[in-house]
């Protein structure tokens, strides 16, 4: 799957260079995205097998989030700031747009052979191969049975689903609130601004969250940790509206300090979310299980990031922040639920 990714990159670069691509760009990022969340799961998957106990996974899903996230943050951060390089030097946006692609598909290929060679196989791994097992419906039905038939499922589904309610608002319109002018309620910064701000001090605040939240986690029960951990993860939410109504009278350094204390509370509060996830996986199936809970939490993603941009045209920067941060109730009622249905099912 990396290696897939980095040649539907290379492509997506090619088409950008063409400048008149039409529907072929689409259907290639359409392709890449499959092929990313595919990679993910299976990514996802790999972590459960290689470290089967709670202590270790909780001790490690810091680490896992914050690299997850840093690899957004490169996206926003490293790469936008070299797209905005090559414009500021005079490159028409096409080709800006088409090197830095070319740039990122490079550096997906070297992760691919660095994993290829380094990666160690776990037993789990190779079962399936010695064994030769055969993949079909109604084993693939046994499994969705199974993982719907469980009496404390429901609760972990609802909590995957609205946890990151408004996060994943947040998410989708952070860098258009960085972009957008002063007139329209935006910040105003350059494309280079946002990549340094966000590709400097972003992942060095996440990193340090991100970790410290994988020891805290490590020496605690999870069920004691979901509602503190919801609490900062929408800290950010109140952060963001904080600076839509000081549009304009904002200094680089107020916005920096802004952005690392978002990244810092994002790395505290996604770590618990992510081993939520892995509590409504285990059972016989694991990584279809994980699976399937990962497929949950994308649609708790991409349905509310679906709807922000409508929504923050329609009402404003500061109205669309506002409603974001009352999307923090929904979060803190799952989050109790969870609470609970961990607690009356002690691993």
């Amino acid at each position: 799957m990396q290696f897939s990714c980095a040649g539907g990159i290379a492509l997506i670069a090619l088409l950008l260079r063409a400048e008149s691509f039409g529907w072929a760009l689409t259907v290639m990022c359409f392709a890449v995205s499959c092929v990313a969340s595919s990679q993910e799961t299976a990514a996802d998957g790999y972590f459960l097998q290689a470290l089967p106990n709670y202590s270790k996974q909780a001790f490690f899903v810091g680490v896992r989030s914050t690299f997850f996230r840093l690899g957004m943050l490169f996206m926003q951060g490293a790469f936008v700031w070299q797209v905005g390089r090559q414009l500021e030097r005079g490159d028409s946006a096409s080709k800006a747009w088409s090197e830095s692609a070319f740039y990122l598909s490079c550096i997906l290929l070297a992760i691919f052979i660095l994993h290829l060679k380094f990666l160690p196989k776990t037993e789990a791994d190779l079962a399936p191969i010695l064994k030769k097992e055969k993949v079909s419906w109604a084993g693939m039905g046994d499994v969705f049975r199974g993982y719907f038939s469980r009496k404390e499922i429901w609760p972990l589904i609802t909590y995957i689903l609205f946890y990151r309610l408004g996060e994943a608002q947040l998410l989708r319109m952070e860098s258009p609130f960085f972009l957008d002018p002063v007139a329209v309620g935006g910040l105003g910064l350059s494309t280079k601004a946002v990549g340094i701000l966000v590709g400097t001090v972003g992942p060095f605040a996440l990193s340090v969250g991100g970790i410290a939240t994988g020891y805290y986690l490590s020496k605690r029960k999870l069920e004691n940790c979901l509602v503190p951990m919801c609490i900062g993860m929408n800290v950010p939410n109140a952060l963001f509206l904080l600076m839509s109504l000081s549009a304009g009278n904002l200094s680089h350094l107020q916005i920096a300090c802004s952005v690392g204390i978002e990244q810092f509370f994002y790395g505290f509060g996604f770590a618990s979310f992510i081993m939520v996830v892995i509590e409504a996986s285990r059972g016989a199936h694991r990584t279809a299980y994980y699976s399937i809970s990962a497929g949950i939490m994308a649609i708790g993603m991409m349905v509310p990031g679906g709807w922000s941009g409508a929504l923050q045209q329609k009402v404003g920067y500061p109205a669309f922040f506002s409603i974001i941060l009352l999307c923090t109730l929904p979060s803190l009622l799952v989050s109790f639920w969870a609470k609970r249905t961990l607690q009356a099912n002690p691993r």
